[in-house]
């Protein structure tokens, strides 16, 4: 998910990514839709960082993390979503989905 889910300035983007063939990731990314057009352009994928290089044990979970600096755009609701793959097969299940973050508007900040 996101911390904070509404805001502004930063935001921490976590997933914890699991394999139960143990298999590392090859890619795992949050997909942030930036200037809220419905679309994830190339510049709206980020690549996430593990939280613990020790930790090779993938079929009970491994945490990644991003944090991003989100502007104000569109309506002010962003979807976001992850994705991850081992190299053979997509990450699936409810995080690949899209959701939103909301990001407030500086100007109604008061």
């Amino acid at each position: 998910g996101v911390d904070p889910d509404t805001g502004a300035g930063s935001f921490e983007f976590r997933i914890k990514y699991t394999d139960t063939d143990n298999d590392a990731p090859t890619s795992i990314q949050v997909w942030v839709d930036m200037d809220d057009s419905g679309t994830y352009d190339a510049g709206e994928k980020y690549d996430m960082t593990e939280v613990d290089s020790g930790d090779t044990d993938y079929t009970d979970g491994k945490l990644y993390t991003r944090t991003i600096v989100l502007n104000y755009a569109g309506d002010g609701i962003l979807n976001y979503r992850f994705y991850a793959s081992d190299g053979t097969d997509t990450a699936t299940g409810t995080p690949t989905s899209d959701s939103t973050v909301t990001v407030v508007d500086p100007l109604d900040a008061g």
